[in-house]
């Protein structure tokens, strides 16, 4: 599982620097953009925090470098993350930036329940700041 994590890693310190070199993706992403989601889909689901966790920032990274990509099976392996009060407090809350940062309408619903029903207080206020947030851009 170390040499999936350490993949995972060495595929986004280098990405970044092929990918700066050109406005849109690069073709070795489009070709490889599946087998990259799959993998985090995987690593979501592992029982590693730190797998998790390091999946869950690639995923945000990816959020950034790539926006117009399809990243929509990563929703529902974050999703079960987002509501499983017995996951690691820190991984829910990187998970719920990087759920909102997919900007589905499901995600959204998810993150508005969450913010009403959680027993973690750090989960209700990030999850409340994440409406706000949403709320203004819509209205601008």
């Amino acid at each position: 599982m170390n040499r999936f994590v350490f993949l995972i890693l060495a595929v986004f310190i280098a990405h970044p620097i092929v990918a700066h070199a050109q406005d849109s993706p690069s073709r070795f992403t489009k070709q490889h953009m599946k087998s990259i989601v799959v993998s985090l889909a995987q690593a979501l689901n592992h029982n590693s925090v730190g797998v998790q966790a390091s999946a869950v920032q690639a995923i945000r990274q990816l959020e950034w470098e790539f926006p117009y990509e399809p990243l929509g099976e990563l929703l529902d392996p974050l999703m079960d993350i987002v509501k499983n009060e017995e996951s690691d407090t820190r991984v829910r809350l990187l998970a719920v930036i990087a759920l909102d940062g997919l900007h589905s309408d499901i995600g959204d619903k998810l993150i508005e329940t969450i913010a009403r029903i959680s027993k973690n207080q750090s989960m209700k206020d990030l999850c409340n700041s994440l409406i706000v947030k949403n709320d203004k851009f819509r209205s601008e």
